[in-house]
């Protein structure tokens, strides 16, 4: 049975992608028995389903004008054909016998890798997958692995970076990107003479800011002041 769900699941994978990328293995980490949820209505069917869970390695190329719209691509490492290697977390739920199969695939884009497959009282085939590269993977989210492009010497790649810090008190906050996880992006440097810090009171459905102020350069650093009082403790650079 779990050969027949790999054949499967490389099917249903490979088929979301067959011109930008291309799926070149699946590995199934779990396979677990779950029984469906019938309504007893039209359509609805009582069978035994199962949720196959692992991790699915594929590549893309990046001279395909397709995969431009990808930051930095022409600076990611490649491997010997030339082709820039991921690899991402996927579930699927499934009937366990696929002839009770509607023959429908409901593929989820799930937000910030939070979301799971799950049985259909009609017979639908679930599935989900990581796509987000800075989504930080726990036990229960989907995650992508991509790689880190570098500039041909080898060093870093640095660029202008907005992080947003909303409804702050105080004289401190935590740099963090949406959703409470800390940021990928550590500052370059921590001469806060490349940076600018704004200040605003609001802000309008459309972007608007009211009473918005830009800090001096002198006035803010990138410090810790939790036991050495403003300008504080200044740490290494990364």
């Amino acid at each position: 049975m779990v050969k027949r769900s790999a054949a499967v699941a490389i099917a249903f994978v490979c088929s979301a992608a067959l011109t930008e990328a291309r799926v070149t293995r699946i590995d199934i980490a779990k396979v677990e028995r779950v029984e469906s949820p019938s309504t007893g209505g039209p359509g609805s069917i009582q069978t035994p389903y199962e949720r196959i869970s692992g991790r699915f390695y594929g590549e893309l190329d990046p001279a395909d004008p397709k995969n431009a719209l990808i930051t930095d691509i022409q600076f990611a490492p490649r491997n010997a054909r030339g082709k820039v290697e991921y690899v991402g977390t996927f579930s699927m739920m499934k009937p366990v016998d696929l002839a009770k199969a509607s023959g429908v695939l409901m593929y989820s884009v799930v937000n910030r890798g939070n979301g799971a497959a799950s049985a259909n009282s009609e017979g639908h085939i679930s599935l989900v997958s990581g796509w987000q590269g800075d989504v930080v993977p726990t036990a229960t989210n989907q995650t992508i692995q991509v790689p880190r492009a570098k500039n041909p010497d080898g060093s870093s790649i640095t660029g202008p970076l907005v992080i947003r810090l909303l409804g702050q008190r105080g004289t401190t906050a935590a740099l963090m990107i949406p959703r409470a996880t800390p940021s990928p992006y550590p500052a370059a440097t921590l001469d806060t003479t490349k940076a600018a810090l704004v200040s605003a009171v609001s802000e309008s459905a459309t972007g608007v800011k009211g009473g918005r102020r830009k800090i001096a350069s002198t006035d803010w650093v990138f410090a810790t002041c939790e036991q050495t009082p403003f300008p504080g403790t200044v740490p290494l650079a990364r």
